[in-house]
């Protein structure tokens, strides 16, 4: 039994240390740039070993997503206060604890060289997870839509809003790490997310009353101002 138990223990270790490998050669040099060669060189593994525990390079890729994924997921617990999770919280996570996270997701999402459906799922299937749970949290700021089903859909839009600020502002960071300020920036856009809130409430409210809101026509479109 120890003899197992201690062969369990060195599996699971090497599976660490390949995914801790893949992880960092995939956010520095995309799908494609991390061969199985060099991850195996890294984890001081065999090849043989990699395959057993993943089938082949996309299985992998698809295992360090998702860890990445749960790991940021684990620590998503938005208190009540939206303003500190955007702040100070979740997204200050993503950005100085999870940086390969953040790069090797976006590095795969814009793969030219088209990865296998199972990476290119795994992707979707954690930026839709990322949606759903900056929409949960987000319905904090728009808890005076009375309707259900627009309150939702205007959360649905405030999370699209800011996972692309998220990936603007990390691509700025990682293009420009000296001058780009990111604490400032992750303070603005939650200012942005407010004001963005204030206004779906304000259309919302509009449309129930059969008029636009200020500066707006009844579609939605801002008015030219003369």
């Amino acid at each position: 039994m120890a003899t197992l138990a201690a062969h369990l223990e060195n599996g699971q270790r090497n599976r660490e240390r390949i995914l801790d490998a893949a992880s960092t050669l995939m956010s520095e040099r995309g799908f494609a740039g991390a061969t199985i060669a060099a991850i195996c060189k890294q984890a001081e593994v065999m090849p043989p070993t990699l395959y057993w525990h993943f089938g082949d390079k996309e299985g992998l890729v698809a295992a360090v997503m998702e860890r990445a994924a749960e790991r940021w997921f684990e620590e998503f617990i938005p208190g009540e206060d939206i303003r500190e999770a955007a702040q100070t919280g979740a997204l200050s996570v993503l950005f100085h604890e999870r940086p390969e996270f953040l790069r090797l997701l976006l590095l795969l999402a814009l793969e030219r060289r088209d990865p296998a459906d199972e990476v290119r799922s795994a992707v979707e299937r954690i930026r839709q997870r990322a949606k759903q749970a900056w929409s949960a949290a987000l319905e904090q700021l728009l808890i005076e839509i009375e309707s259900p089903e627009e309150r939702n859909g205007a959360a649905g839009l405030l999370s699209e809003l800011l996972i692309a600020q998220v990936d603007g502002v990390f691509i700025a960071s990682q293009l420009h790490p000296q001058t780009t300020h990111v604490e400032a920036l992750i303070e603005l856009m939650g200012v942005a997310i407010r004001a963005a809130a204030r206004q779906l409430v304000d259309q919302a409210h509009a449309t129930q009353r059969g008029s636009p809101p200020p500066g707006r026509k009844r579609h939605g479109v801002p008015r030219r101002r003369s």
